[in-house]
């Protein structure tokens, strides 16, 4: 598509206010529960004036197709707020209550189509008199987006030759998301963005711009994803006010052969960043805050470059030069860092250095590689500024309650008290007649929260000798072959997470061998 344009002159601006109309009061709802009712509303919102339009999306997995169409959501209206949330239910598909678990709602992108795009307050006219909408917010919530087959190929200098920089459709697999002007807003909170492949492109995760808006993220968490450039998140602030705060983002790799795209035109521009990179250009002003961005890897040549942050500079195209960044005149950027824990960071500029205050470098004690929830004892856990620039939110990315404890933690996550692991078994389970040794009886499966240890499986039973458990996967099998006469006897199974544990126990039947009716009493013809 061809990307809305924007207006920044004091006279568009003023246009807008003069011929702005007052909107009409009523409110607009929507239910889906496809993916077809998904695109549908999302693509109602361009047209729709009314004051507030919600899109609630139910429970479930929504894959963007051919037939669907993508998932992009337009806001261009004056006066306007557009929700957008997950976590959906209630009878005869309803959407009568609401879960804050991002995971129950799942958006899906294709080769060719991010997961989601959301644009906020833009033009939806070329016409250079035409207003430009104002106290206009758009609210994400509650969603876990993914693409893992996105191959769509990065915008080459030749593509962008009539088409300024500034009005290019950013490419990401899994999140493309832009707010312009003055009093507009867009807010993105509870999402969890995984799974993101592009290969062929210099963005995984997600690409948000906000061009002399207002843009807030906070309780987001990128993880598990891979592309030919930045695979995490790339936030620029080219001008506005953006607030990034309860970020973490972990596991993400770049898949390209360390070319620099410097010094080659083949490449519009590679991020210099495997996990989040920063623009503060024009007067921006950015604030990361109570985040937490880690173990995420760039190629050799480059290093682990967790955050890279850039401040008033901008690129000038010149494909000849090694580091082609330069000043916009006049106009700089501002970057504020706060509580904020990382492996690697730097930044560029000519201007001045970033405002940095509790920037730690460490392991910030994930859970595991790629789970970026915190352990025990992490030193993430009640370390947060309670009062960062863009709040908390009320719930973590896993839609519980935010503060726990003495105050907020660092991250997307909030550390939460051990659970015991849940383990259920089948009342009773069969051996068949003759089985040999080794044979599959049944395998103990138990949920965990993850913490803080891998679960471990162990095993007692009135049969000694006869079963066995795999330790890690809780597969029980037989030791020895079923003997013809059968059996019965209780097995009780344990799983433990290190700390807590918990146990059931069922009833196995070794199902004896039936002696041969037809022979036992003679062959009488």
């Amino acid at each position: 598509m061809k990307f809305p344009r924007f207006f920044h002159t004091a006279a568009v601006l003023g246009l807008a206010a003069l011929f702005a109309l007052p909107m009409a009061g009523h409110a607009a709802t929507r239910c889906v529960s496809t993916a077809a009712q998904l695109h549908d509303a999302l693509a109602e919102v361009r047209t729709a004036t009314d004051a507030l339009f919600l899109i609630r999306v139910r429970n479930g997995i929504y894959q963007a197709t051919a037939q669907t169409g993508p998932f992009e959501l337009i806001q261009g209206h004056s006066n306007q707020l557009v929700d957008l949330s997950g976590g959906w239910s209630g009878a005869n598909g309803t959407c009568a209550s609401q879960s804050y678990d991002p995971s129950l709602t799942t958006l899906i992108g294709n080769a060719s189509t991010p997961a989601l795009s959301v644009y906020a307050g833009v033009l939806l006219s070329w016409d250079p008199l035409a207003e430009a909408p104002f106290n206009a917010k758009v609210s994400v919530f509650g969603l876990t987006l993914k693409n893992p087959s996105f191959t769509k190929a990065y915008i080459t200098h030749s593509n962008l030759e009539d088409f300024p920089y500034d009005y290019w459709e950013p490419e990401s697999a899994c999140f493309n998301g832009l707010v312009g002007l003055d009093s507009n807003e867009l807010l993105l909170d509870r999402l969890d963005i995984r799974d993101c492949r592009a290969p062929n492109n210099g963005n995984a995760a997600g690409f948000v711009r906000n061009i002399g808006a207002t843009l807030t993220m906070h309780n987001i968490v990128a993880r598990q994803s891979s592309s030919l450039g930045n695979a995490g998140l790339r936030v620029d602030s080219k001008g506005g006010v953006t607030t990034l705060s309860q970020i973490s983002i972990t596991g993400m790799e770049t898949n390209a052969s360390c070319k620099n795209p410097d010094t080659s035109n083949t490449l519009f521009y590679l991020d210099r960043a495997s996990g989040l990179e920063l623009r503060s250009t024009e007067g921006g002003v950015l604030h990361l805050g109570n985040s937490v961005v880690w173990g995420n890897t760039l190629c050799p040549s480059y290093g682990s470059k967790d955050i890279w942050a850039v401040l008033g500079v901008w690129d000038d195209g010149n494909p000849n030069t090694i580091h082609d960044n330069v000043w916009v005149a006049g106009s700089g950027g501002d970057l504020w860092l706060d509580h904020v824990r990382t492996g690697y960071w730097n930044y560029t500029t000519p201007i001045q250095p970033a405002h940095v205050s509790s920037v730690v470098l460490g392991d910030p004690g994930f859970v595991a590689p790629g789970n970026p929830m915190p352990r025990p004892g992490s030193p993430l856990i009640d370390k947060g500024n309670p009062n960062p620039q863009g709040g908390t939110g009320s719930y973590d990315a896993s839609g519980r309650t935010r503060v726990l404890g003495g105050t907020v933690d660092i991250g997307a996550y909030e550390a939460q008290p051990n659970q015991a692991p849940t383990l259920v078994l089948a009342p009773t389970y069969a051996v068949s007649p003759g089985a040999p040794i080794n044979t599959l009886v049944f395998t103990a499966t138990a949920s965990d929260d993850g913490m803080p240890s891998p679960l471990s499986y162990s095993l007692t039973s009135l049969c000694p000798g006869m079963f066995a458990i795999n330790a890690s996967t809780g597969a029980v099998r037989l030791l020895a072959a079923n003997p013809p006469a059968g059996g019965e006897c209780d097995v009780s199974v344990a799983v433990s997470d290190g700390a807590l544990q918990a146990t059931a126990t069922t009833h196995v039947t070794l199902q004896p061998t039936l002696p041969d009716t037809i022979f036992a009493n003679g062959f009488d013809g």
